[in-house]
């Protein structure tokens, strides 16, 4: 497999009744990107049937990663998964998840824009309906060093 486009890292935890929903609705929804994509599981020390899941996945999909470790927390499945990413962009998804629409409009912007990093709006549902909307403002552009500066504060 070539170098994908895009690396999606999903970190698990007692996750068997949501993984395969999120792998198969990232497929559905990224029909138009599938052979640029991997798909990351991590599972970080579950104690269901995930790893059976994740793996069953792995096993049928080429595109899906599995990887296991300790519990260690989100943080640390997000850092195994980052460092087994071969993708030129990485994105973060939770076991939990739905997506509403393809990475392609995501991907082509960042492209376009040449930007380093892309934030996007987000909705909160509860039994299927919307509850929230998060919106990021529009072409909103933050100079590298503000960045950097902003990342300095984080650590």
């Amino acid at each position: 497999m070539t170098e994908p486009l895009l690396s999606i890292i999903i970190p698990i935890y007692n996750g068997e009744n949501y993984v395969s929903d999120i792998v198969k609705n990232i497929i559905s929804q990224n029909k138009d990107l599938i052979n640029d994509i991997e798909i990351i599981l991590v599972n970080d020390g579950s104690t269901d049937n995930s790893e059976k899941v994740c793996f069953n996945l792995a096993e049928g999909f080429s595109f899906v990663k599995y990887l296991k470790k300790t519990n260690g927390g989100i943080a640390s499945a997000r850092n195994l998964g980052l460092k087994h990413a071969t993708g030129i962009y990485i994105t973060f998804c939770d076991q939990d998840d739905k997506l509403i629409s393809s990475y392609k409009t995501f991907l082509d912007q960042i492209i376009k824009e040449d930007a380093d990093l892309l934030i996007s709006n987000y909705s909160k549902l509860s039994n299927g309906i919307i509850t929230e909307v998060k919106k990021i403002k529009e072409k909103e552009i933050c100079e590298r060093n503000k960045i950097e500066t902003l990342a300095r504060y984080m650590l």
